[in-house]
């Protein structure tokens, strides 16, 4: 009988603690705790639904190393989808997640600014964005975050996109308005490599994919502090797509650039902001390519991933990271989490997986590998790697 009382309360114990040993500080060492979670893979914002109101406030964890969620290890005090999100080590004690702008439970867009502090598991509030901002993405580089492009208008309100360029300097908490950088967008995908920042896919219309004639330009940071962008004009996709995920990693020939899934078409019966509102059909890919440097058109072309396996799932608006651990087989895979295949139905998957990365020039063949399931399926939200 006391064997059964001890069996539980220790079951009780771990309820009331949300079923999340991470967090219990009295059975786990405070330094492990701590490793585990700069190691982790952070799932924020999102939806489930097709709907705004669906928002997703739990952010949930994935650790590679051990294939374990650790589901709701934090709420956004201020919960969003279509937002910004990317980390930075602002010192060796400071690790953090930004969450800019967005849209909120009610479809309206927002110029907040929500940063998670990994050492003290906490919230806080940044200097607001300088205006509101959705449909964008986030990317770190020389101690800055940018965002580019987006909407400005509430979710159901008339299609709106920008061409302005923000800086945010965590350290100082303060905006810079940077060089615009010329191409009228909203759901860019951004991935930066030593000074400049590619920006490309999206839509310029409420139901218009940017064609891939569009040429895009590379925007030079160091440049534009001179008030001019780079010259240089980047290798077009081979369709249009919105809501693609990706990542940037180091190859032996250089950097490289995966992109994976979104959606090539998509058509929607109102001038709404939001990719969901008033959509009434759409088509999801599963495309996987990869592009080397240079990513300029006289130098490079989107090389396209064969599968030898099972194929990359065929969903948009997931988020992908590359992800590197000694502990793994691959130690280099790309993983990807969530994302949706029908806009005008749209419900969160709760799938996640990996593939390897291609290593130019070699062939590239691949195969979907599943990991354990999301806790919570989602879509329009950042799978956010921290910066060590």
């Amino acid at each position: 009988m006391k064997i059964k009382n001890i069996i539980l309360v220790i079951f009780l114990l771990f309820v009331s603690c949300g079923g999340d040993i991470l967090e219990d500080s009295e059975s786990t060492d405070s330094n492990n705790i701590l490793a585990v979670k700069l190691r982790g893979i952070w799932m924020v914002g999102g939806l489930t639904g097709a709907s705004h109101t669906n928002v997703v406030s739990a952010v949930d964890m994935y650790d590679p190393v051990t294939d374990t969620w650790y589901p709701s290890i934090t709420r956004l005090p201020t919960p969003v989808s279509f937002a910004g999100a990317c980390s930075i080590k602002v010192s060796d004690s400071d690790h953090r997640i930004y969450v800019f702008g967005g849209f909120d439970s009610s479809g309206n867009v927002l110029s907040t600014v929500q940063y998670y502090t990994i050492e003290t598991a906490s919230w806080s509030t940044g200097v607001s964005i300088t205006s509101p901002r959705a449909n964008i993405n986030a990317v770190r580089l020389n101690n800055k975050i940018y965002i580019m492009g987006g909407s400005s208008s509430n979710a159901s309100a008339s299609y709106t996109s920008n061409t302005t360029t923000y800086a945010y300097y965590p350290a100082g908490d303060s905006w810079t308005t940077m060089t615009v950088f010329g191409a009228t967008a909203s759901e860019r995908f951004m991935l930066a490599s030593d000074s400049v920042i590619y920006n490309f896919a999206g839509r310029n219309a409420y139901a218009t994919l940017i064609p891939v004639t569009t040429n895009h330009l590379g925007f030079n940071i160091y440049q534009s502090v001179l008030g001019a962008e780079t010259t240089a004009t980047e290798t077009v996709l081979t369709s249009a797509r919105t809501g693609i995920a990706g990542d940037i990693y180091e190859a032996s020939s250089g950097d490289v650039m995966i992109i994976a899934g979104g959606f090539t078409a998509l058509t929607k019966s109102a001038t709404a902001t939001s990719v969901i509102t008033n959509t009434t059909s759409s088509t999801s890919t599963n495309l996987v390519q990869y592009l080397a440097y240079p990513f300029i058109t006289s130098g490079s072309s989107w090389q396209t991933g064969t599968a030898t396996g099972t194929t990359f799932p065929s969903r948009g608006f997931g988020s992908s990271v590359v992800y590197y651990s000694s502990s793994l087989s691959p130690n280099y895979r790309l993983y990807n989490f969530g994302g949706t295949d029908n806009l005008s139905s749209a419900s969160g998957s709760i799938g996640a997986g990996w593939i390897d990365l291609p290593q130019p020039p070699d062939a590239w063949t691949y195969t979907w590998t599943s990991v354990t399931n999301m806790p919570t399926g989602r879509y329009g939200f950042t799978a956010v790697k921290i910066q060590q």
